[in-house]
């Protein structure tokens, strides 16, 4: 499973850089727990090239747990 963050400028056509914020990571690091499966997460670097993190739980190092 993959998900793409991108975004664009109002009234622009071309993508800008995009991240998900620490909100989304935590959300996206818990539905990977539920579905006990990692899932890429592709982002448009500043640079204008694709940043690929092989999981959500890659991006935060220190997330919030049950079990910690």
């Amino acid at each position: 499973m993959k998900l793409a963050v991108v975004a664009h400028k109002k009234n622009h056509k071309e993508l800008s850089e995009a991240t998900c914020c620490g909100a989304c990571r935590q959300v996206m690091i818990e539905f990977e727990r539920r579905q006990k499966k990692a899932f890429e997460v592709i982002m448009l670097g500043g640079d204008g090239k694709w940043i690929k993190a092989i999981s959500a739980a890659s991006l935060v190092p220190f997330d919030f747990n049950l079990e910690a």
